[in-house]
């Protein structure tokens, strides 16, 4: 399975789950970034909303998180 698959997967069949782990693992990971994102600008609430690369850490965290849950 790819990437965007076990997202697909997560979201159709345990919605409850994925959004508590996706908002855990967003808020773990903004709280770890230092003054820049890993994209290397500032890491503002805004920038983060927006930023491709720091959305593909949350996403890679949360199918990290909830392996198990892939048979």
């Amino acid at each position: 399975m790819k990437k965007q698959d076990k997202l697909i997967f997560l979201i159709n069949n345990y919605p409850d789950l994925y959004t508590e782990t996706f908002n855990k693992c967003k808020q773990e990971l903004s709280d770890n970034q230092t003054i820049f994102c890993c994209c290397g600008r500032l890491a503002t609430g805004l920038h983060e909303r927006n930023c491709s690369k720091f959305k593909d850490k949350v996403d890679s965290a949360v199918i990290k998180e909830l392996k198990y849950l892939f048979k």
